[in-house]
Order: C-alpha cells, then sequence, then structure tokens
C-alpha cells in the first residue's frame, strides 16, 4: 500500500511538474488558460490584455463575423480568441511578429497590428474565421489529406473577409496572371503554403488564391461553392467535384 502511495504521488508529481514546465515557456499552449498570463475575458472565449477597450474589440468581431455569416450562414466553430495589444502580448504566446494565426477550429490568435487599425482587424478576424469553419467542418485531418487544398482555404478567406489589400475585389479583369494562379495550386497542403508566398510574396500569394475562388464563383455561384465544401466533406474528390460543378455552368 505505501510503494502504491508513492507511485501514484509520483505520478501526480511528474504530471505537475510537466504541466509547470509548459505554462513556462511562451506558446499558443497558454491560450488554454489565458487569464494566468494577464489577459481579461471580455466575452466568451474572447481574451485581452486591453480590457478597457472590450467595446471596440467587440464591435470589430461582430461585424467580422458579420462577413463570414453572409456566406457560411450560422458559424458552427467556437474557437478562442486571444487579442494582444502590445509585443509583450504577443511573446507570452509564441508570437514574433504582427501575423494572425489559427490553431485548428479551437483558437485564434489577433495581432496588434488588427486592433490598431479596426478595417485590417475586420479582415484579419473574418479571414482567421473563416479557417476555423472550414477546419470544422472537415475536420483536423483536412490539413493533411486532399479535402482541403490550402490554395482554397487561403482563397476563400481572403475573398470572404473582402481584404481590400488585393486586387481580386476591384478589379473588372483578372489582376493576376495565369502562371501566378497556377503556382498557388501547387499548394496543396498547408506546409506548402510558404513556400508560395516565398516565392510570389504574401500580396500576389493571397491575390491569386482569391482570384482562383473568384473565378470559381463566378461560374458556380456561393451556392456552389457551399456545395464543393459540403461534398468534399462526405468524401467526395474536391478536384472532382469542383470540375463538374464548374462544367454545369
Amino acid at each position: 500500500m505505501r510503494l502504491l502511495k508513492r507511485s501514484v504521488q509520483f505520478i501526480i508529481g511528474l504530471i505537475l511538474t510537466g504541466g509547470v514546465a509548459v505554462a513556462a515557456i511562451p506558446g499558443p499552449q497558454r491560450a488554454f488558460a489565458p487569464s494566468l498570463f494577464g489577459l481579461t475575458e471580455i466575452a466568451p472565449n474572447i481574451f485581452t490584455d486591453a480590457p478597457d477597450q472590450a467595446a471596440d474589440w467587440l464591435s470589430i468581431y461582430e461585424r467580422a463575423n458579420d462577413r463570414d455569416r453572409q456566406f457560411f450562414g450560422e458559424l458552427l466553430a467556437t474557437p478562442r480568441y486571444i487579442l494582444c495589444t502590445t509585443m509583450t502580448c504577443e511573446r507570452t504566446f509564441g508570437k514574433r511578429g504582427n501575423v494572425a494565426q489559427t490553431y485548428g477550429w479551437s483558437y485564434i490568435h489577433i495581432p496588434p497590428l488588427a486592433l490598431q487599425n479596426p478595417k485590417i482587424g475586420e479582415i484579419l478576424m473574418a479571414h482567421e474565421r473563416v479557417h476555423a469553419e472550414l477546419v470544422y467542418r472537415w475536420g483536423a485531418s483536412a490539413l493533411w489529406d486532399k479535402k482541403i487544398p490550402t490554395w482554397f482555404n487561403e482563397g476563400l478567406a481572403t475573398l470572404i473577409s473582402l481584404d481590400f489589400r488585393v486586387e481580386s475585389f476591384y478589379a473588372d479583369v483578372p489582376a493576376y496572371s495565369s502562371a501566378q494562379r497556377q503556382a498557388v495550386k501547387s499548394a496543396r497542403y498547408f506546409w506548402d503554403w510558404g513556400t508560395v508566398v516565398g516565392t510570389l510574396g504574401w500580396h500576389d500569394a493571397y491575390g491569386a488564391a482569391a482570384e482562383n475562388v473568384k473565378i470559381l464563383q463566378a461560374r458556380i455561384g456561393d451556392e456552389g461553392l457551399r456545395a464543393l465544401i459540403a461534398r468534399s466533406l462526405n468524401g467526395e474528390d474536391f478536384d472532382e467535384v469542383m470540375i463538374k460543378l464548374a462544367s454545369k455552368n
């Protein structure tokens, strides 16, 4: 009995020590307990280091979600938002720059840049929420299988978020070359995207991806895009469904 008690105590000690070690290392894992790192919950699942500006952040959040609802209808994912207004907060969660990021469907990180400029804030919050919604619907395995090509994921997010920083939204003719649009389609998996961005630059990579989706949207409409998402969710091959839907129009 004494040996069993000591064994249990040892295991508990290891768990607690491991938990302390993980918490001590800056990184996204801290988003599971943001209150321990100086953040305040200003609404369910929304945490920030500047709660005195909660009304501003929640207004940006709602406007961003409105953009996503226009395409998805009901939003199904319930991600936790970390809204950082300082680089100190960024470093606390393992970030090194003004880059928004989505972790599956459970956590969205919004950097100071987005909170300093409400227009950028709406774009980035809407963009990242699209990723969360798609992964929620497809499942996490979609990040490494063929259900969700990264170019479509990024292009749809850029299109829905109405990212005015790229030309895809106001050009009467294609703003990106066929070579650029084809290069973007080489990004099948999420680890390919960095290579494409490194080659084309973020502006042309996201713009060309959005234009690919915009061209498809012109053929099959939002209803067709939603059908493409739903049918690939049910196990049909994304590319085959895309071709079938486009050929009907």
